[in-house]
């Protein structure tokens, strides 16, 4: 039954309503019940966005006339329509299918072989390339050729010999490409060939379902993408279909390119190409068209990008993407993000609320696309189809609790400020425990005639606390740039001053005023700090003054509360991150920098180190970990570490190998946080968020758990958490990211990582540009 022929019965169950008007817009779908006598309106609609949930809504300042029905009566009239909605909505879903491979047709496995070059990018290209030449699907997947199609050896010799005739030097150094007899294909391979068939197959039915979902806001626009994925779970295929959401200017890069004085300001912008199919980040500048443009129209296949390079002027720039492929500036949008905005003069916190899709929104899409694949997939997995794979995070014993001077324990949801004041910090620093006094220097950058109101505020606040806030010096910056800055800053007197606090504009891009104060700050060596911005103060100031406060209590050496139970199974929590970035203009030279934060069992914070090397070549840094971990402290120890997204290249083997010198057992956790399918819970016949610290393992060393809460109308992001070893238990991993999201002492929130991993992209980013502290080594966390 369709929602016409629901308004039909409803027209027929109660003819005294008025006739309805149908309402449509975006997402948002409502059949409207005009009604108004006189001044009074008694308008209402029964909103449907939800499908799974119809709800009945009266009109901002509307009754509910006598003559209608009773709103209960229509409310459950709409329930009983809808009861086959309710009951196919279980309690808990996902974004995961597991497929029926046979409907694939027999899959055949192919060997390459190669003298040289890196077998995942020749693998991907050649399965490219067979795809245009044969029939049946091909990809390259874990190391393995799959495809629906058996290639006589003949003719697979013959198409070698045309690679290698190409002027293209890209398959030069493949050998071979054999068909191998009984081989069986990994189960991540197959699932890969599974979600690549799907995709390819039917790209152009996913596109015009999503093309419906586009949506056009003034400068920019909004593209919906599906992202199909091949999993091995519980040692079956499987894929995720989840839809993406990019926001991308409306005008090519050509013409935005104009508007900026520095072309440099592009390097790791987000592009999406013309025919929006191939989204990446901008890394280098390849120089004038009229020197590529002969090699750009040989190698591309797309009309839209070809029709491009033709139609360009021999000037303009080509521009290179994920150091892989090369694009002419015309054939690019530029993506639109938080860090970038400000280039499009675009008020983003008005404009991502526009961007996310509600569970049930999404769920809709989702579903048509579901419909569409239908034939190859056999069940979904959720908490009545596979219901062990579903755990709440109070099933493998976590408790959400933290602890106080007065030893009681409180939820991590209450406000911890108010629970301080009533319970105690739990420990103070050294210095304050017999003189209270916190000596603070107001660095003042925005709202000179407004900051004694805040400061007043602040004040109140900490004095709540026990401390005695005392302002030392009270500095005014009008010119904003490096030299006045630090000039100013000299005159402060270090033995006057617990920490600075700054008050700073937004009339440039918050980024690069943030690394400038910060950066004249280190070269001072004031490593105790806080920022907040002039909009801040204005429009958020009591949110904002409780985290300034919890902020403050742990730069100046406090401990505002621990972990109500503490994490047994490891001495030590780490979070690591390394980086590496290529020097231009030295050949073979890298620059290596690993950021390490060590907290304790009960989540107290220890210290950090920032270690880094200029290395020639690909050699790997494994004198940066020994710096960092071969210490006596750690000997005997069991350190479980934290890394943010995935371990790269050697990073265990030399972990491992450090280890065994020092006699440390490691433990090594992902932590992913990018492009991690979705979880849904079903309630009410609705579709919404699952509930925080749900958990689904994918496998005994992998599960997805939803860590934080989410408000609004938008869906909850997973993280996924991955062992990759035998002495560390996956529930284990899994309790230390949800316990240690409670231990930020940068927010009365409680966020979605944990603490060891929390702002690891910004601080590694900002370390690489040489803003960081003066000392390697230290026990204040200056990152809040």
């Amino acid at each position: 039954m369709n929602f016409k022929q629901v308004i039909e019965k409803i027209v027929i169950k109660f003819p005294q309503l008025p006739k309805t008007s149908l309402w449509e817009k975006y997402e948002k779908k409502r059949y409207y019940y005009n009604k108004q006598e006189g001044t009074q309106d008694y308008t209402f609609f029964i909103d449907l966005t939800d499908e799974n949930n119809p709800k009945i809504l009266q009109k901002h300042g509307a009754r509910w006339h006598p003559t209608f029905p009773k709103k209960h009566e229509l409310q459950e009239f709409l329930h009983q329509t809808f009861r086959f909605k309710e009951m196919s909505f279980p309690q808990v879903s996902s974004e995961f299918y597991q497929v029926d491979v046979e409907k694939f047709g027999k899959i055949y496995c192919y060997e390459i072989g190669k003298t040289g070059g890196k077998i995942q990018k020749l693998g991907g290209k050649l399965a490219y390339r067979l795809r245009s030449e044969f029939e049946g699907h091909w990809n390259f997947s874990d190391y393995t050729l799959l495809s629906n199609n058996l290639i006589e050896e003949n003719t697979l010799n013959s198409f070698l010999e045309h690679l290698w005739s190409d002027e293209n030097e890209t398959f030069d150094n493949l050998t071979k490409i054999d068909h191998v007899e009984n081989k069986i294909p990994s189960i991540k391979a197959l699932a890969d060939f599974a979600a690549s068939y799907l995709d390819n197959r039917y790209k152009r039915e996913i596109f015009k379902i999503l093309q419906r979902y586009d949506r056009q806001e003034d400068k920019v626009k909004i593209k919906r993408r599906l992202n199909i994925r091949g999993w091995n779970i519980h040692e079956s295929p499987a894929v995720s279909i989840s839809i993406n959401s990019h926001l991308y200017y409306g005008k090519t890069l050509d013409v935005f390119m104009k508007s900026l004085t520095n072309k440099g300001d592009l390097m790791g912008f987000d592009v999406i190409n013309i025919g929006l199919t191939h989204k990446g980040k901008i890394t280098g500048f390849m120089g004038a068209l009229k020197n590529h443009r002969n090699r750009l129209l040989k190698i591309t296949s797309k009309k839209l990008t070809k029709h491009a390079i033709i139609d360009a002027p021999d000037d303009e720039l080509v521009l290179s993407i994920d150091n892989k492929y090369d694009y002419v500036a015309s054939s690019l949008h530029p993506i639109v993000t938080t860090k970038n905005a400000h280039y499009f003069n675009i008020d983003t916190s008005k404009l991502m609320t526009k961007l996310t899709l509600s569970p049930g929104y999404r769920v809709k899409i989702e579903r048509e696309i579901v419909t569409l694949l239908q034939q190859f997939l056999s069940i979904n997995y959720n908490s009545e189809n596979t219901p062990l794979m579903f755990k709440m995070g109070k099933d493998i014993g976590f408790k959400e609790m933290l602890k106080f001077k007065d030893g009681t324990t409180h939820s991590s949801d209450d406000f911890v400020i108010k629970n301080m004041k009533q319970h105690g910090i739990y420990q103070l620093s050294p210095k304050f425990e017999e003189d209270k006094t916190i000596r603070i220097v107001f660095l003042i950058a925005a709202l000179v005639d407004r900051y004694s109101v805040f400061w007043g505020d602040l004040k109140n606040h900490l004095s709540s606390l026990g401390f005695l806030p005392k302002l030392t010096n009270e500095v005014i910056i009008k010119n904003i740039d490096r030299l006045n800055i630090e000039e100013k800053l000299k005159k402060i007197s270090k033995d006057d001053c617990d920490l600075i606090v700054a008050i700073l504009p937004e009339n440039l891009n918050k980024d690069t005023i943030y690394e400038l104060f910060k950066s004249s700050l280190f070269n001072l060596e004031f490593v105790k700090s806080q920022f907040i911005f002039k909009r801040t103060v204005i429009s958020k100031l009591e949110y904002a003054q409780a985290n300034m406060v919890l902020g403050i209590l742990a730069k100046t050496g406090n401990i505002p509360y621990i972990l109500a139970n503490p994490l047994e199974f490891a001495d030590y929590f780490v979070g690591i991150d390394i980086s590496r970035e290529k020097k231009s203009g030295l050949k073979g030279s890298q620059n290596f920098l690993a950021m390490a934060r060590f907290y304790a069992q009960d989540g107290t914070f220890v210290n950090y180190e920032i270690h880094e090397d200029k290395i020639e070549g690909e050699t790997v840094p494994k004198i940066i970990l020994e710096k960092i971990f071969a210490k006596s402290e750690f000997q005997n120890k069991t350190i479980m570490i934290h890394r943010d997204g995935l371990f790269r290249g050697p990073e265990i083997q030399n972990l491992k190998g450090i280890g065994g010198k020092y006699n440390i057992q490691f433990q090594f956790v992902e932590v992913i946080k990018r492009n991690v399918p979705r979880l849904f819970s079903g309630s009410n016949g609705g579709v919404d968020n699952p509930k925080r610290n749900q958990i689904f393992y994918l496998s005994e060393k992998e599960a997805i758990i939803v860590n934080n809460k989410v408000t609004g109308n938008k869906t909850a992001k997973p993280l996924r958490v991955k062992i990759l070893d035998e002495n560390v238990k996956l529930n284990d991993a899994i309790l230390s990211v949800m316990s240690l999201r409670m231990m930020h002492f940068g927010t009365v929130k409680t966020p979605k990582l944990p603490v060891t991993i929390s702002f690891s992209d910004r601080i590694s980013g900002f370390a690489r540009r040489g803003i960081k502290p003066p000392y390697k080594s230290g026990k204040i966390p200056w990152w809040y």
